[in-house]
C-alpha cells in the first residue's frame, strides 16, 4: 500500500491530536529598564505556565539567574503562577542579563520524576546616574 502526503499529513495530525501536546510558557513582567535604586535591589517578575498536568503543584521552585547566581523566587499569592524577586545590582552596572528557572517534579511510574525550565535571556536597563570613583582614590601611594 502507497501513502500519499495526504494520507501522511493525516496520520501526523492524528497521532498530534491523539498524543497531545504539553507546554511550559515563560511571560517575563519586567519592564526593560528601571530607575536607578539607592538600594541596588531591583525586582524583576515572571509568569510561568504549563499545561503538563502531571506536575505536582507544590514542588514547583522557581529562580532568577543573573550570571551563575541563582536568586529564589516568590509566589505571588494573589495571581496563579506569578513569581517574583529582587535581585542585586551594583552601583556601577548599568545592563543586567538574566533568566528565569523552574525545577519541578512531575508524577512518573513508579515515582515522581525532576524537571527544570530555563527561560530565553532578558536585558535589564538601570536609567540615572551610577556612582562613580574618583580617580584619585584609586590611585596608589
Amino acid at each position: 500500500m502507497k501513502f500519499g502526503r495526504r494520507e501522511l499529513l493525516m496520520g501526523i495530525i492524528v497521532a498530534h491530536g491523539v498524543s497531545g501536546c504539553t507546554y511550559n510558557k515563560f511571560t517575563n513582567l519586567t519592564p526593560t529598564q528601571l530607575p536607578r535604586d539607592g538600594t541596588g535591589n531591583y525586582p524583576v517578575e515572571m509568569a510561568w505556565d504549563s499545561n503538563n498536568r502531571t506536575i505536582v503543584e507544590d514542588t514547583v521552585k522557581a529562580y532568577v539567574m543573573v550570571d551563575q547566581e541563582f536568586y529564589p523566587m516568590t509566589n505571588t499569592q494573589v495571581v496563579k503562577d506569578r513569581w517574583e524577586a529582587m535581585i542585586p545590582v551594583d552601583a556601577g552596572v548599568r545592563y543586567v542579563n538574566y533568566r528565569f528557572k523552574v525545577d519541578y517534579k512531575y508524577k512518573s511510574m513508579p515515582n515522581l520524576k525532576a524537571n527544570s525550565d530555563l527561560s530565553d535571556p532578558y536585558l535589564l536597563k538601570i536609567e540615572g546616574k551610577t556612582q562613580e570613583i574618583p580617580l584619585e582614590s584609586l590611585a596608589t601611594e
